[in-house]
């Protein structure tokens, strides 16, 4: 699911006022261009708005962090998940929602970890990830599975809720503790570990 910033202003015409026709996106690609660059513990706010010819206040007041940036700069932009797609197969849509988040934190330069650790003192960054990034999936994964109850695609006495908790908490705790990203093999024995108890056959 593709996530933007704060989206464009109003051009403003008056005399003393920028325009800030296309800001966020300058700021963004100015964002992602400084970490590809520097990395993200060098990148800093004020080189973004150099970069991107704004104040650093037009910055903050659409990003109220460098996290908070950061993430929509180089994460959110490249989520592509909406929903777990129904395919009518629980393995199949299961192991797409794991192989997106797998993506979304190996990805983006390594981003996702200094974001990760940044949420722990930014409570705006932390409800970010919890509502943009963790929630979502979660959510999409808990319905999946109760349809695949409904339909008989899982035995009953499975409880929703915990599946998510092993298919994100796993990857989670890889890249937290193991600093990798797991590989689709492993994600495939991820999901197994999740749901193969109650699969009819």
């Amino acid at each position: 699911m593709v996530v933007s910033g704060a989206g464009n202003l109003p051009v403003r015409n008056g005399r003393g006022r920028p325009r800030t026709e296309g800001l966020d996106e300058r700021v963004l690609t100015a964002a992602r261009e400084a970490v590809r660059e520097r990395g993200y513990p060098a990148t800093t706010v004020e080189q973004i708005a150099a970069t991107a010819g704004v104040s650093k206040g037009s910055i903050y007041r659409r990003w109220p962090t460098k996290g908070v940036l950061l993430y929509d700069a180089c994460i959110a932009t490249t989520d592509e998940l909406a929903a777990v797609i129904d395919s009518g197969d629980i393995e199949a849509d299961l192991l797409a929602v794991a192989g997106l988040t797998a993506q979304g934190i190996a990805g983006a330069d390594g981003v996702f970890t200094y974001v990760l650790a940044d949420a722990a003192t930014d409570p705006a960054l932390m409800e970010m990830l919890r509502t943009r990034f963790f929630q979502p999936r979660s959510d999409a994964i808990i319905r999946r599975v109760e349809l695949a109850v409904e339909r008989g695609e899982l035995r009953p006495g499975l409880d929703p809720g915990l599946v998510p908790a092993v298919l994100n908490g796993a990857q989670e705790y890889m890249r937290g503790v193991r600093g990798r990203a797991l590989d689709e093999a492993e994600l495939r024995e991820l999901v197994a570990m999740a749901i193969g108890a109650h699969l009819p056959h």
